[in-house]
């Protein structure tokens, strides 16, 4: 699709120079002649696009247009495999994103004092919170990491880990 809009952006731009370096300025018998020419133009640039929409329409009708999977031949296994990731990927980081509004919620923890990692699993094909591990750095190794293990568990229902990283 692309070739097709380059070739009508050329052949526009083509007809409005010509039109810009006709004599005369945009008056006259020639100017009128010259629009209709780069109008005539651009449509003969549209053909090959149209032939190829109606083309697609043909293929639509008679029931011969396949979708091509990701893949090649087992495209339905690797769009399955590339749809798992991305849930697992989504759900995790929708779990990471409620760590740190709880943290910096309960335990005045903002983004810069915390790490959180969330360990995922597949269990069946669905993604599931396997464990958390924490790090407190700068002003947050003030707090009671033995709390933050606590409230984690107790809200996720999963094993927690608070480290404090003294660097």
């Amino acid at each position: 699709m692309s070739q097709y809009v380059y070739a009508w952006i050329t052949v526009a731009v083509l007809a409005t120079l010509s039109e810009l370096m006709i004599p005369g300025g945009q008056q006259g018998k020639t100017a009128g002649h010259l629009r209709f020419v780069a109008g005539l133009c651009v449509l003969v640039a549209m053909l090959p696009a149209v032939k190829a929409g109606i083309y697609r329409l043909y293929e639509i009708a008679d029931g011969s247009y396949e979708i091509q999977l990701p893949g090649g031949e087992d495209g339905e296994n690797d769009y399955n495999g590339y749809f798992s990731e991305n849930i697992l990927s989504i759900t995790r980081e929708q779990y990471e994103v409620w760590i740190y509004d709880a943290l910096e919620r309960e335990f005045a923890l903002s983004d810069g004092r915390v790490v959180a990692v969330v360990h995922m699993q597949e269990t069946g094909g669905v993604p599931a919170l396997a464990a958390v591990d924490i790090c407190l750095m700068g002003t947050g190794i003030l707090k009671n990491p033995h709390e933050i293990e606590a409230y984690v568990e107790r809200q996720l229902s999963v094993p927690c880990t608070v480290s404090v990283d003294w660097g």
